[in-house]
């Protein structure tokens, strides 16, 4: 493997499922990944929440006149639709400045050579048509975990590197910024 050093984001384990934290912990630190961070600062409703607002706000932006058509949707989606059109744009104003803010202490924790490790979404795949209370807990969190890259637009890869009740089960390795091609030699290493 290219010398390197793997931080394991604790709070973002927390947010996995027990055995699927289990799992993947023991696939991380396999991997070398024994130094500990914590990547939400204690608040990690903010990254979906932030991810919810600005993806909503872009959504009424870049849409603006076909939703102001008054399209009919069905019934999952047209709620979501329902709450983009309810967003605050004061909101959005405030949730950029925290991804700034956020943009700068990710790149911080991940100078040239070191590599952010997570799970890529709370458990295995959840069962097609879930649509109960379980659905939206595992919904929040992957979207939690998803958008850590995302906010800082740092690179990412997520790899099938266990399995759990015989299904594959990922974990995503989070670059710094420019890191894309060590990442992927990594990627391969692992692979």
């Amino acid at each position: 493997m290219p010398r390197c050093r793997l931080l394991f984001a604790a709070d973002a384990f927390d947010l996995a499922e027990p055995a699927a934290a289990s799992v993947l912990a023991d696939a991380a630190k396999a991997l070398g990944a024994v130094d500990t961070v914590q990547v939400f600062a204690g608040r990690p409703d903010d990254f979906r929440n932030a991810y919810v607002t600005l993806q909503g706000l872009n959504i009424v932006r870049e849409h603006r006149d076909f939703l102001s058509s008054d399209p009919i949707f069905g019934p999952t989606i047209q709620l979501r639709f329902d709450s983009v059109r309810a967003l605050d744009p004061v909101a959005g104003e405030e949730w950029i400045a925290w991804r700034a803010e956020t943009t700068v202490r990710m790149r911080q924790l991940l100078p040239s050579g070191t590599f952010l490790v997570l799970p890529a979404t709370p458990s295995i795949a959840p069962l097609r048509f879930l649509r109960d209370e379980t659905a939206g807990r595992f919904y929040d969190a992957a979207l939690t975990l998803g958008s850590i890259a995302g906010h800082a637009g740092l690179p990412a890869v997520s790899l099938p590197v266990a399995t759990l009740h015989g299904c594959p089960l990922g974990m995503s390795i989070v670059a710094g910024p420019g890191e894309d091609e060590s990442l992927l030699a990594l990627a391969v290493k692992i692979a």
